[in-house]
């Protein structure tokens, strides 16, 4: 099972939104569980034993479904290659 960790700006409303999305869009396969925290000002992370996967920067982000996207297939690699 994959612990993530989402970490977004405590005020920016347009990331908290993508957050809250992509931890929803997550949650709902059965090897994933989310967890949602604030981050630095202008930050969007995704976080999985504590190294980036996903990663923002402070004015420019992706859209939920390829934030989802990128997740999935980072952790698809990560598995792939703990399984050799």
């Amino acid at each position: 099972m994959a612990h993530l960790t989402i970490r977004c700006c405590p005020i920016c409303p347009e990331k908290r939104i993508v957050a809250s999305r992509v931890a929803a869009r997550l949650q709902q396969e059965d090897s994933i569980t989310v967890e949602r925290v604030y981050g630095g000002l202008g930050e969007l992370t995704v976080l999985f034993k504590g190294r980036a996967i996903y990663q923002a920067n402070r004015l420019w982000y992706d859209r939920t479904n390829k934030v989802v996207d990128q997740v999935r297939a980072a952790l698809s690699t990560v598995q792939t290659t703990s399984d050799l």
